[in-house]
């Protein structure tokens, strides 16, 4: 359906709001590198406007933060320009200060929270290994309340490792929320 997918991977042990905070930071990050993602404006039936938003699903994964560390490495490795979301944003509150923290780390240091990517599905698989998602997660997903989600999400993880293959890659459907 869409030749490119829009993935943001965030670290699994962050608690919801800063799951949804570093999500929504990092959307914004790639909108703005690829404006041709946004869609057209929305309106009601009662002829009121609503902003633009991305025309193709958000893929959103969670990883441990070993692996959200090797995807981080791939993108520099293969030159993949991405946003990122570290640790420490989150005692900060403004972009002035969330870049001076950010300058501070290196790659090899950087206490990664989240990062994006939009890429093609073959580049994509060689960037990912790791995060957990499968078909299944829009269903569990979308009968999930957050009070629900961390013990249904547990056991979805536990289905997901008994259907990875042999390299590794959860990856397998569109549209799918995986926190």
């Amino acid at each position: 359906m869409f030749e490119t997918k829009f993935i943001v991977v965030v670290r699994e042990d962050l608690a919801v709001w800063q799951k949804l905070n570093v999500t929504a930071f990092l959307a914004t990050g790639i909108a703005a590198a690829k404006p041709e993602i946004i869609g057209e404006t929305y309106r009601d039936a009662d002829a009121n406007f609503y902003h633009p938003m991305s025309a193709q699903p958000v893929i959103i994964l969670s990883a441990e933060a070993e692996t959200l560390g090797r995807i981080h490495q791939r993108t520099l490795q293969r030159g993949v320009r991405t946003s990122l979301y570290i640790e420490e944003m989150f005692t900060t509150g403004h972009d002035s200060a969330n870049r001076g923290v950010f300058s501070k780390f290196s790659p090899e240091n950087a206490n990664v929270a989240g990062l994006p990517f939009i890429q093609t599905k073959r580049q994509q698989i060689k960037l990912q290994k790791g995060p957990a998602c499968t078909p299944d997660t829009r269903a569990i997903a979308a009968k999930s309340t957050l009070d629900e989600a961390p013990e249904t999400m547990q056991s979805f993880r536990s289905q997901a490792q008994r259907r990875t293959d042999d390299r590794g890659i959860h990856l397998q459907h569109q549209s799918a929320h995986c926190f």
